[in-house]
């Protein structure tokens, strides 16, 4: 039963990439024992060996069985591990520096893994906030109001203004919350499902999301930060510069410009340099990037001047962020605290002039 099990897991697994923290922990666990002179079947039967996990155990299992038949151990892991992985992977395998190469794309990828957390972190504070001001506001809507109005309705009075949207917004929550909630979800679901199915939607949705104003410049930090790194260290690693390219825009999960560096990767292997195209498209890529490629390729250290970039757009990335999440953290609680005090204002209101009637009586 746990062969039968066994053989499952294996074919699950067979052909679907990995994530990131599971590409990270095999980067550093197999460059300790590589560096340790650990043949490297050796190395994947300690690895399997260690793991208590059964999908691990099978990954190590596979590779190792196809190094054991005379494959490669880059061919090997290719169906599993991001284009980036690879190059890094093919190029230490090549120069025979295989575990000094994953030693370097383990410290690369604890540093893609921290950039991603600090993303999740600036979005976690405001989610939460949103969310919390849409439940009280939903709360106040949906139950405390609509046992006060049928009081206040009784007495003919006039209403305030501010209490007169709210009893169309409550009435209007009550009699279509339930379609306008599903009609939400249903564009939501058709518009990530286009974006999924429809590659040329995807293209100009990534294309708009490159363009926008503020949330675009983090989205170029973040995605210009990881080229320049992944670029630099790949040409470090022994790569021709195509080869480097290619490795490098297929791991961009942004098409338009996966598709520029793919023009860029064309233009290079024509012979073409990296700066006079990176100048060419200034509109698209910031002109400091072809100016710094040009003085690397006139001082032979291209590889260092686009390491160099990448830790550029990785401080500024990080920089927009705290600098946003400064600005938008008080700003969401002074949105949420009107909100709330409208709302609470608009309820107590006609209770207020209700009392102030009865004590002039």
């Amino acid at each position: 039963m746990s062969n039968l099990f066994e053989r499952l897991q294996s074919r699950l697994i067979a052909g679907r990439k990995i994530g990131l923290s599971d590409q990270l922990d095999f980067a550093d666990r197999l460059s300790f024992l590589l560096n340790s002179d650990v043949p490297i079947l050796e190395a994947l039967k300690i690895l399997e060996n260690q793991t208590g996990d059964l999908r691990r155990k099978n990954f190590y299992r596979q590779i190792a069985g196809e190094i054991a038949l005379g494959k490669s151990f880059s061919k090997s892991i290719s169906p599993f591990v991001s284009n980036f992985f690879l190059g890094v992977v093919e190029a230490g395998q090549s120069g025979g520096f295989l575990g000094a190469n994953l030693k370097y794309l383990s410290d690369e990828l604890k540093r893609k893994k921290t950039m991603r957390k600090k993303v999740i972190q600036a979005l976690v504070y405001p989610s939460f906030i949103a969310l919390a001001t849409l439940a009280i506001v939903s709360f106040l809507l949906v139950y405390i109001f609509p046992k006060i109005l049928p009081v206040v309705r009784g007495l003919n009075m006039e209403l305030p203004y501010s209490t007169r949207l709210l009893v169309a917004i409550s009435g209007f929550i009550s009699n279509f919350g339930f379609y306008f909630v599903l009609g939400v979800v249903v564009v939501v679901v058709v518009f990530v499902l286009a974006v999924r199915k429809n590659k040329k939607f995807r293209f100009s949705v990534h294309r708009l999301a490159w363009r926008l104003p503020i949330l675009g410049k983090i989205h170029q930090d973040l995605l210009l930060a990881n080229f320049c790194r992944s670029f630099g260290m790949l040409l470090g690693s022994g790569l021709p510069a195509d080869r480097a390219l290619k490795f490098s825009f297929s791991s961009a999960n942004n098409l338009f410009i996966r598709a520029k560096l793919s023009e860029m990767e064309k233009a290079v292997a024509c012979g073409a340099t990296i700066s006079a195209f990176l100048l060419a498209e200034h509109k698209i890529f910031p002109s400091q990037i072809g100016e710094m490629a040009a003085v690397g390729e006139r001082t032979g250290n291209l590889s260092l001047v686009f390491i160099n970039l990448g830790d550029f757009y990785s401080e500024q990335f990080s920089d927009r962020v705290k600098n946003i999440s400064a600005v938008i953290e008080p700003g969401l609680l002074v949105l949420a605290g009107l909100i709330v005090g409208f709302v609470a204002v608009s309820i107590i209101a006609p209770v207020y002039e209700i009392t102030h009637g009865l004590q002039k009586r």
